[in-house]
């Protein structure tokens, strides 16, 4: 059986190209139904996949029908298949997930809180009490962090 007699299975995606014209960029268009000995009916989709148009009688680009009669492919354009996918590439090194925020965030434990709520309640900015968590820590904190320790304590209770 030849390549452009085969059925095309409805649903299946294929290239089609306006005007017959094999030079253009194709547009994909999805099979909608196998009228005869792969003449399709295509629904094809625009370059911004917002709507689709509707060809009938479309022929394979290697039928020799449109050899015969040209005014085919001009009217109906031409379909093929998506050409075969590669061998998949093959990675040389695993990829190291890179930590995201929180997995660098420091720890909070009991200790850092009660710090945290002394020296809210002496009057000290968000700022001035990540100055003194980092001292007292080790690690570095910002203002962001010491908010955002606040809010899941306060979510907590």
């Amino acid at each position: 059986m030849e390549r452009f007699t085969r059925p095309a299975p409805n649903g299946r995606v294929c290239l089609w190209f306006a005007g017959g014209d094999l030079g253009r960029k194709p547009l994909l268009a999805l099979v909608t139904d196998d009228e005869n000995d792969g003449i399709l009916k295509l629904a094809v989709l625009g370059p911004n996949w917002a709507r689709h148009v509707c060809h009938s009688g479309v022929r394979h680009k290697d039928d020799p029908k449109l050899v015969e009669r040209p005014v085919l492919a001009r009217e109906n354009g031409c379909w093929d298949y998506l050409p075969e996918p590669g061998p998949p590439v093959a990675v040389k090194e695993p990829i190291q997930a890179k930590p995201t925020k929180h997995e660098s965030f420091p720890s909070v434990t009991d200790e850092v809180k009660n710090q945290i709520a002394s020296l809210l309640n002496a009057g000290k900015s968000t700022t001035e009490v990540a100055e003194a968590l980092t001292e007292t820590t080790g690690e570095k904190w910002s203002y962001q962090r010491v908010n955002t320790t606040l809010r899941a304590i306060k979510q907590s209770e």
